[in-house]
């Protein structure tokens, strides 16, 4: 049996029988941890750390067809949303695309050394904004 491009959970497909009559058989989708599906499209979510958030970075980012590195630019903001044309579901229409969410990580407990480097950011901030 062949299952067709696009098809999706519950559907209903007849599979040849022993006997030359058809069988019918409700197709079933694994899920996975990381890549969701809506319609056509593959849905995910990454997470950066503030750092490559401001001054931007690439990451391998795992696809349908394998990773491919994606470009995340200086200024992102958390909830940023990437589509990557062309890496979600083929279907009878064409293929959808991978949307990419970014969330972006702050550190809970900081050492020492990264505390005081958010410091001389504040005090680099308050400056520039004519603020304490």
């Amino acid at each position: 049996m062949t299952v067709p491009p696009g098809a999706e959970e519950g559907m209903l497909l007849r599979a040849p029988g022993l006997d030359g009559h058809g069988v019918i058989v409700r197709l079933r989708v694994a899920s996975d941890s990381f890549l969701t599906r809506d319609g056509a499209d593959v849905l995910c979510r990454i997470s950066i750390s503030a750092v490559k958030a401001v001054l931007g970075t690439n990451v391998m980012l795992r696809t349908l067809d394998g990773r491919i590195q994606l470009r995340i630019p200086p200024g992102t903001q958390p909830g940023t949303v990437f589509r990557v044309k062309g890496r979600g579901i083929r279907g009878p229409h064409g293929r959808g695309d991978q949307l990419v969410t970014v969330d972006v990580t702050i550190p809970a407990n900081p050492g020492a050394e990264e505390k005081a480097l958010w410091e001389q950011l504040r005090a680099l901030e308050s400056r520039r904004h004519g603020r304490n």
